[in-house]
């Protein structure tokens, strides 16, 4: 039943583009189709997510690095937006705890570039010590001030508290116009 609505989804976004190209006469219902394309769009992210999620990390089939590239992979074919990975040092076995919030630390920060950063391009990057793993988004969109309501919005509280339930510690840096950086630190406990 998943699999029908994941594709139904994607046919209204298909619709939905098309539609929103058709309406150049009108420039309201163009905007208006247009935001309803971007919510077509995070809708399946996360439907899709629900479908794929963390089954193969959970069954330890594949690890925390192949994890992270099968979502940048679907986060790129829904959104349209270019992330590239790099992964540095060899990966140890991640604790399931570590793993699955990491996934989700990364799901969040993708999310928060497409939904208000107005990005263009991402870059992801895994860091991998003996006792620790470090995880780093960083998107070129507007950005926001430390002051802003962007910089305690609820993305990033959720981000740095399953860091803190880890052990670890987030950090999130941002300069207007110049996009937008989340770090992520965790211990590797044997």
């Amino acid at each position: 039943q998943m699999c029908i609505r994941d594709r139904a989804i994607y046919m209204l976004t298909l619709n939905l583009e098309k539609a929103a190209e058709l309406t150049s006469g009108d420039q309201k219902l163009g905007q208006r189709l247009g935001r309803l394309v971007g919510l077509a769009k995070e809708t399946l992210l996360e439907v899709r997510h629900y479908i794929f999620d963390l089954k193969p990390l959970l069954s330890g089939d594949i690890g925390l690095t192949s994890t992270i590239q099968s979502q940048i992979r679907e986060f790129s074919t829904v959104s349209g937006l270019p992330v590239r990975l790099e992964v540095e040092g060899d990966e140890p076995k991640v604790p399931l705890a570590a793993g699955s919030s990491l996934y989700r630390i990364a799901q969040e920060a993708l999310a928060n570039a497409y939904r208000h950063a107005g990005a263009s391009a991402i870059d992801v990057r895994l860091a991998f010590q003996p006792d620790s793993v470090s995880l780093e988004v960083r998107d070129n969109g507007r950005g926001f001030s430390a002051d802003s309501a962007s910089a305690s919005g609820r993305g990033l509280r959720n981000i740095r508290q399953r860091a803190s339930e880890l052990g670890g510690h987030a950090d999130v840096s941002s300069v207007p116009g110049q996009g937008t950086t989340v770090r992520v630190t965790v211990p590797l406990r044997k």
